[in-house]
């Protein structure tokens, strides 16, 4: 065992310690060791393109939508970010008699509250308020004051991993299964949602039970000015993790307060890590052959990479706080790269989107030569069961218009969420954006079209609670210096405990 532990760290070590002289001060806390030679990475994904007749269906609408984003856009560039945590009204003057609550922040707060103001607009007569809160607690703690009331709202926002910690706190199904009740209403958006958008959100059936918020995927995200002043290459793929980990050297060679924010650890470099080198999260093929067995990601490809992440917070190449605190380092500019989910583009004000570039997270190619598969995570928002007709309609008309192709583009653009569509995505790249933001299209369009790019996460049991309890295990590994196997022997046995627990 003193090997096998020992053995990690020095491979953890390996990369961050082959640097040059300029590198001395900060190498001091990572043993000298010779570099690991690795392949360089391909952005591919398994699976098919989109049908030709897909294509040529969803071609036809692209310029109509097109238009319709830029309208859109044009037409919410002067609202006051105030209505960002207050209610919108229908532009008709109409009392919005239903409301949507979110815990939405910044930019994407505002960038929500414009879009439900253009919902309001075209359908006055089923107008939804809009408030925010600042947390899911918060939101939770005021929506069990409202069951049963006149006043509870329609939709709210809730972590797609534990719908169990909301169903719970009510009574009598206070929620209803969002893709039955569109499917009972022969709603167009059951036919028109993705895999890639949907799969954090369905349960063990493969439903999905709410719509997708902020369905993200692990990336790579950086600032391109920063590159171009640190003497980098911009590029749209990082080699190896090496060739990350230089990046984020000259980071703080040039300045920066840190190198890397990388937030959400357990579902990046455990999670992600496994399911991206083929390696499994639980047994049973992560639940492909049926219902996932217990969570055994503490195998040595796990380990080597976790040694890795350790050993680059030991030399402040990675922001060591939380992962609210390692997304706000993000968004004020104090981390110019972000190793985390895709909506933290949402974070940024529009001028630093138009700088930022987007890669898929580098590969260890002596783990896997090939890409594999992501897992998906983020929030959704839940439907509240209606009870009256108008209610009802409410529900599956502001559906029906989520789906949209200009407004699912808008939302992809302004956030970063992985596209509702494949016609979403489309639409997002003949309007050139992902010319404007290099990356983003090799990503988003596999994303939206290849289903085997997406691995179900709704087979694993307690999952978010499982990712939360994995995320406080690494922070504090982070501080305490716990050695990596450790870390993941403990976090895999608090796991599978969470998972025993499960109904």
């Amino acid at each position: 065992m003193k090997q096998y532990v020992g053995g990690a760290r020095l491979w953890g070590a390996l990369v961050v310690a082959e640097q040059t002289g300029r590198h001395a001060a900060m190498r001091a806390a990572v043993p000298v060791a010779i570099s690991v030679a690795l392949c360089a990475m391909s952005v591919s994904f398994a699976g098919s393109a989109m049908a030709a007749s897909e294509k040529k269906e969803a071609k036809a609408k692209v310029s109509k939508s097109q238009q319709a984003v830029k309208a859109a856009d044009s037409q919410s560039s002067d609202r006051s970010s105030d209505s960002a945590m207050g209610l919108v009204p229908s532009t008709s003057g109409t009392v919005a008699a239903q409301s949507v609550w979110h815990t939405l922040k910044g930019p994407a707060a505002q960038a929500f509250s414009d879009l439900i103001e253009d919902f309001n607009r075209q359908h006055p007569g089923q107008a939804l308020a809009v408030r925010g809160f600042a947390s899911s607690e918060a939101l939770l703690a005021e929506l069990k004051t409202k069951q049963g009331r006149s006043d509870a709202p329609l939709w709210v926002q809730w972590p797609a991993g534990s719908p169990d910690a909301l169903y719970s706190q009510f009574k009598n199904n206070a929620f209803e299964n969002v893709q039955d009740f569109l499917s009972d209403r022969g709603t167009a958006a059951v036919q028109q949602a993705s895999m890639a958008a949907t799969a954090a959100f369905r349960n063990a059936k493969g439903k999905w039970v709410a719509l997708p918020l902020t369905a993200a995927v692990p990336v790579v995200m950086y600032r391109a000015d920063a590159f171009e002043k640190a003497g980098l290459p911009v590029t749209t793929q990082f080699a190896d993790w090496k060739d990350l980990q230089n990046a984020a050297w000259r980071m703080r060679e040039t300045g920066n307060a840190c190198g890397i924010a990388s937030p959400y650890p357990s579902w990046v470099h455990v999670e992600n890590m496994s399911g991206w080198h083929s390696q499994p999260v639980t047994t049973r093929n992560d639940g492909e052959d049926g219902k996932a067995g217990q969570y055994s990601y503490n195998a040595l490809p796990q380990v080597r990479h976790m040694a890795l992440i350790m050993s680059w917070v030991k030399s402040d190449l990675v922001f060591n706080g939380s992962s609210e605190q390692a997304l706000q380092a993000w968004a004020d500019g104090r981390c110019s790269i972000l190793l985390g989910p895709s909506t933290a583009f949402g974070d940024l004000p529009e001028a630093v989107r138009q700088k930022v570039v987007v890669a898929p997270m580098p590969l260890w190619s002596e783990v896997s030569p090939s890409q594999g598969k992501l897992f998906p995570n983020g929030d959704g928002l839940y439907l509240m069961r209606p009870v009256t007709k108008e209610q009802k309609e409410a529900a599956a008309t502001f559906a029906n218009h989520w789906f949209k192709s200009d407004v699912a583009a808008r939302w992809h653009q302004k956030t970063g969420a992985v596209p509702l569509t494949p016609e979403a995505e489309l639409v997002t790249r003949r309007a050139g954006f992902y010319e404007r933001i290099p990356g983003w299209g090799v990503i988003s369009a596999k994303l939206a079209q290849v289903k085997s790019a997406i691995v179900k996460p709704f087979q694993f049991a307690k999952r978010q609670d499982v990712l939360n309890a994995g995320d406080k295990e690494i922070q504090s590994a982070f501080v305490s210096g716990k050695a990596a196997k450790s870390v993941l022997d403990d976090s895999v046995r608090s796991a599978n405990e969470i998972a025993a627990k499960s109904d």
